[in-house]
């Protein structure tokens, strides 16, 4: 049984768009089924994510121009992989606002992907937009 609970937010445009599902979409069956795995088993069914050593942990809570966001990491292979969004250790909720792949030098595909993440953030804080649960 999962603690912790996953939700999509879902910006106000018209239709609605999730833009995690919008990625989750593009990527191959095998990223897809690590960002559930990460999702749904290694981190939402513990009760505490702090492993003892910082470089094993499966999330980083994100700094200076990325203040307020946190990213889910998960590898393949040599690809490295985040779900950004806004994590509640109170209420064991983590909000997706999307994912990304790690580039070369910093980049990051899709480009703006921190950027999209921290404008979802400040729409959902004003009261913007919605969430579902991610199953």
């Amino acid at each position: 049984m999962p603690i912790w609970k996953f939700k999509e937010y879902l910006t106000d445009d018209i239709p609605c768009r999730s833009p995690f599902l919008e990625w989750y979409g593009l990527v191959d069956e095998d990223v897809q089924a690590a960002a559930d795995l990460l999702i749904h088993t290694e981190l939402g069914e513990l009760e505490d994510w702090d492993e003892p050593r910082r470089s094993r942990r499966k999330y980083k809570e994100l700094t200076r121009e990325h203040v307020g966001l946190c990213e889910l990491m998960f590898k393949l292979g040599s690809r490295q992989f985040r779900i950004v969004g806004i994590r509640n250790l109170e209420a064991k909720e983590f909000l997706i606002f999307g994912a990304l792949q790690k580039g070369p030098n910093g980049t990051t595909v899709p480009e703006r992907a921190f950027e999209d993440a921290l404008r979802m953030k400040s729409a959902y804080e004003v009261g913007r937009g919605n969430t579902r649960d991610y199953n």
